[in-house]
This record gives structure tokens, sequence and C-alpha cells, in this order.
């Protein structure tokens, strides 16, 4: 069984403006010089249609900041009018050394905006997840227990019991 170069495929790269517009560059050239458009779309590993795409968008790379790899910035996001007082009570939680994760920041939204409320939960989880990520925020994964100082887990087990104890030795 033999590969055709029409059936061979190619890895998805990403560019950043900077290389599309070195691309083009060095297409220009290599075209005036005779070479196929095809050819030359080969040897830097992307299709024709890719470069012909990219030649009509040219203008817009140049304008554009050179290290981004694309020019849109995706959807905007649905907590946008939520995000100071959002990050405000992750962090005030935080330097409480209260536990946070995805789903208690949810809760919290849900609470602020009825609109992210009636939103399905993986819709909402997924639209936290991004929230998070462009606002720098890390959830952090829970420790175990046995990473605990020892003395503070005496501290909490003693306390547990004294008020468990009136609770056991009440008649009923």
């Amino acid at each position: 069984k033999t590969d055709l170069p029409h059936q061979r495929k190619m890895r998805k790269r990403y560019f950043t403006l900077a290389e599309k517009l070195r691309i083009l560059a060095a297409t220009s050239q290599r075209l005036q010089q005779g070479e196929s458009l095809r050819s030359i779309a080969e040897s830097f590993g992307v299709q024709g249609n890719q470069i012909r795409r990219w030649q009509r968008m040219r203008r817009q790379f140049i304008v554009s900041k050179k290290t981004r790899k694309a020019l849109t910035t995706g959807r905007v996001s649905c907590l946008k009018h939520l995000e100071a007082e959002l990050i405000q009570w992750f962090l005030d939680l935080r330097e409480a050394g209260v536990g946070i994760n995805y789903r208690s920041m949810c809760i919290k939204a849900a609470r602020l905006d009825p609109a992210f409320a009636a939103k399905p939960m993986d819709q909402q989880y997924q639209s936290m997840r991004r929230f998070c990520k462009a606002n720098a925020i890390s959830i952090r994964a829970a420790t175990h227990v046995s990473q605990a100082r020892a003395q503070e887990t005496m501290d909490e087990a003693l306390q547990f019991i004294r008020s468990m104890r009136p609770l056991l030795v009440r008649p009923v």
C-alpha cells in the first residue's frame, strides 16, 4: 500500500503572525522565480489554500501584534460583568484559607447572575474554567490530611471529641 502525496495527512501547526509574514515574503520571492505554490506550501508544511488565505489577510497581519497566533481574541466571557466581584471573592476566600473549587465558583456566579444560573451545569463549569484561565486564577488541588502538621490535626481532633462527648453521654 503506497501513500500518494495528496493522501498524506499534514500535522496541524500554529504559526505566529510574524512567521506567517515570513512565509508570505518567501512565497512571493519563490513564485517570482517560477516555483509552484504547491511545492512552496509543502516545504513550509501547509496547504496551498492556506497560503492564499494568508495572502488575502496580509494587511491584517501587518497591523496586528506579531507574537499572536490569531487575529481574534475569542468569545467574550459571559462572566465579564462579574469579573471584579468574583476575583475579589476568590482572593478573600484564598486569603482566609478556605478551599475553593470550580463548583463553588459556579455557585457564587449563579447567585450573582440569574442568566448564569439558567445555564446547564456543564456550560457553567466550562465558562468558569475559561474565566479562571483568562484571569490567571489557579484552583489548587486539595492536599492530603497526612501532610498537615501533627499539632493542628491533634487540636482539631480534640475539639471534635469535646463537641461530640455531650451528645454521647446525654440520656435519651
